[in-house]
C-alpha cells in the first residue's frame, strides 16, 4: 500500500510541476520592451520572441480570386516607437471573431480597439494614439496590444508592446 501511495505522490508532484510551467505570472506579462519597426513595418531592432504571432504564410485564393491566409498571424505594430499613429496587420484564415485591446498600465486604462466577426482575409488596424478619440489617447511610455480570438479556447496569448513617445 505504501508503494502505491508513494507512486501517487510522485505522480501528483510531477503533474503539478508540469502544470506550473504553463501558468502565466505577472512577471511573464510585464511590459519588457518593444520590437522596433520603421514606417514600412520592417524590423530595425532586436527581435522580441515573446511579442506578436508572426506566422505569415503562403495564402490560397478563394473562388473570387481573393487571398485567404492559412493561419492566424499578427505582425509587429509599426512604426514602433511611434509619435502618434500605429498600424497593426493581422490575418484571419476563416470567418471568426477577433478582439484587439490596448492596455496602458501607466494610465491604468484598457481600451477595446476592435471586437467583431471578421471575414477570412488580411487586415490592417490604424490607430491614432495622440488625437481624436479620447479613449485612444496615450501618454509617453509602453502600452501593450492584445490580439485574441474568443471562439478559440486554446488560442495562444498574443501581444506586443508599443512605445509611445513625444513629438
Amino acid at each position: 500500500m505504501k508503494k502505491y501511495l508513494v507512486l501517487l505522490i510522485v505522480f501528483f508532484t510531477a503533474f503539478i510541476i508540469s502544470c506550473k510551467d504553463s501558468i502565466l505570472t505577472d512577471e511573464d506579462l510585464a511590459f519588457k520592451g518593444i520590437m522596433e519597426t520603421n514606417e514600412k513595418g520592417e524590423l530595425i531592432g532586436e527581435v522580441d520572441n515573446e511579442d506578436w504571432l508572426e506566422q505569415w504564410n503562403y495564402p490560397e485564393k478563394d473562388s473570387n480570386g481573393n487571398m485567404i491566409p492559412l493561419t492566424y498571424s499578427v505582425k509587429p505594430a509599426y512604426p514602433n516607437p511611434t509619435k502618434r499613429f500605429t498600424t497593426l496587420r493581422y490575418s484571419v484564415p476563416f470567418d471568426d471573431s477577433v478582439h484587439i485591446e490596448l492596455d496602458d498600465r501607466v494610465m491604468n486604462k484598457k481600451t477595446v480597439l476592435l471586437s467583431k466577426k471578421m471575414k477570412a482575409g488580411y487586415y490592417s488596424l490604424y490607430v491614432d494614439l495622440k488625437y481624436g478619440n479620447p479613449e485612444l489617447v496615450r501618454k509617453d511610455g509602453l502600452v501593450r496590444l492584445y490580439f485574441r480570438v474568443p471562439t478559440k479556447e486554446k488560442f495562444p496569448l498574443v501581444y506586443g508592446d508599443l512605445k509611445v513617445i513625444s513629438e
